[in-house]
């Protein structure tokens, strides 16, 4: 019986893990996302590309970037409307549990994009006009301050890059409609 019981603890907290940090409020702030680039391919289509040497700074340390395992589109204060379907590796997950939301994809380390390797995310629908950030989840190597190599991170946009190509595709959206 103690097997069994040890057994559904393990399977629970397991599933729990696989959940844990998958809302809004999980992504912190670095001081500086180095090598990891968003690009607009066209409509909803965004390619995420990592550089030969991909960095992370949190305070005065440099950690080097070994992969990055998951990918979202961030509002920071109100839910988010979109959608993703899966694909190879590449699972759904979209949360607007708590403040803000998230509409993405994630996939487990080791599967994930490697430096120099990029990947092209395409979004079922997305209000591209209420993205405040785009997010990661990164590993590293080293041992972040939290503990562990692995965190959610929010990257910091240029001024008005993200504000601006949604501004872009909401003004095209509305001129359509007249």
């Amino acid at each position: 019986m103690k097997k069994y019981v040890l057994a559904a603890a393990l399977a629970a907290a397991a599933m729990g893990s696989s959940t844990l940090a998958q809302s809004r409020s999980s992504f912190q702030d670095a001081d500086l996302i180095g090598g990891i680039s968003v690009n607009h391919i066209s409509g909803l289509t965004y390619e995420v590309a990592l550089s030969g040497n991909p960095q992370l700074k949190i305070g005065a340390t440099f950690y080097d970037i070994t992969d990055v395992f998951g990918f979202w589109a961030l509002s920071d204060d109100i839910d988010l409307s979109g959608g993703t379907t899966g694909f190879g590796v590449w699972t759904s997950k979209v949360s607007n549990s708590g403040t803000g939301g998230i509409v993405g994809w994630k996939t487990n380390p080791n599967t994930g994009i490697t430096p120099s390797g990029s990947q092209n995310f395409t979004f079922d629908s997305l209000a591209v006009a209420d993205v405040d950030h785009f997010g990661f989840h990164i590993r590293v190597d080293g041992t972040l301050p939290t503990g562990g190599n692995t965190a959610y991170f929010t990257d910091v946009p240029a001024p008005g890059s993200v504000t601006l190509a949604g501004l872009g595709l909401a003004l095209a959206a509305r001129r359509r409609r007249r």
